[in-house]
């Protein structure tokens, strides 16, 4: 069973740098949100762990995934990137896809003439993209090597999952071409629901994925500190489909039975979970078709050096 004593504290705001005017944001039986006053970054600052990173993403990641990139939420998601990023590159280049997952929006920048490099930490998924016989690493960035600069970067829901974004996105930095952009997106803790913080939608959070709740101001603070600008703004609206899943979450994946099975059970011993969890997102898919309210779940941001 997961353990209280196998805990990760983060003692200071790594944009303020220090914890004295620090406050409790959310405060859970298993985890602590906070709130630094200074620059309004919110974290986790003590945090259950439940393995290391590489063992979790392969445990959550099947070696032969379903095809979902056909389906409506990754059509959009990669239209979304693809249109967004075009914007600022009007000629396909070199892309640097960071957490490329099993290589689905590689493959969709490579339909449109780019050329694609990836990198992931999950065997499993690079595993899958090779066989596809796409240029995938099983990496980190500390320990990345490529000759080439890059035009883009994208980081697709990346940055909050590092024990330390500002050092990564420093590392990060180094890859990128003179001209080049970085595509950010990342989960808006000034959405309406996270800012509620009501008890049933904390499940959106992640907690034991999710480390870094951003809004647009500490994501600007952030890329100061790195050495970027940015222009950011807010994206996807809140739906049925999602609100039943915030419910569903707050009430399952909190608990020890789900964290061991989803973090700890390596996947190629849970395929029934696995196809209970499909059809699960089929039925959440089809209600995230009826939206609500504003384009405030997520930031995107496009960095670019200074």
């Amino acid at each position: 069973m997961i353990s209280n004593k196998d805990t990760m504290v983060i003692k200071n705001c790594i944009i303020c740098d220090d914890n004295s005017s620090a406050e409790i944001y959310i405060n859970h039986k298993d985890f602590v949100i906070i709130h630094c006053k200074k620059c309004n970054l919110c974290y986790q600052q003590t945090i259950r762990q439940v393995g290391s990173l590489e063992a979790i993403y392969n445990n959550i990641y099947e070696s032969s995934p379903y095809v979902i990139k056909n389906k409506y939420y990754w059509k959009n998601k990669m239209k979304a990137c693809y249109q967004e990023i075009s914007r600022y590159k009007k000629k396909p280049g070199n892309l640097f896809d960071i957490g490329c997952s099993y290589g689905f929006l590689m493959e969709f920048f490579i339909s449109k003439g780019w050329n694609a490099t990836g990198m992931d930490i999950c065997e499993n998924a690079i595993t899958y993209a090779r066989k596809q016989g796409l240029d995938c690493y099983m990496a980190d960035i500390a320990n990345f090597r490529h000759n080439n600069k890059f035009d883009v970067i994208v980081m697709d829901n990346v940055l909050e999952h590092f024990e330390n974004p500002l050092e990564y996105l420093k590392l990060v930095k180094n890859f990128l071409a003179k001209d080049g952009i970085i595509y950010i997106r990342v989960p808006n803790v000034e959405s309406v629901m996270l800012s509620s913080k009501i008890q049933s939608f904390l499940g959106d959070l992640k907690p034991f994925e999710h480390l870094f709740y951003f809004s647009k101001d500490t994501l600007n603070l952030l890329f100061d500190k790195a050495g970027l600008k940015g222009f950011m703004k807010t994206d996807g609206q809140a739906s049925i489909g999602n609100l039943l899943n915030c419910y569903f979450r707050s009430k399952v994946v909190l608990g020890n039975s789900w964290q061991n099975l989803n973090y700890r059970v390596p996947s190629d011993k849970k395929k029934f979970y696995f196809l209970l969890k499909h059809i699960y997102g089929e039925i959440m898919s089809i209600l995230d078709n009826i939206r609500f309210g504003s384009k405030d779940r997520e930031i995107v941001a496009i960095a670019s050096l200074e």
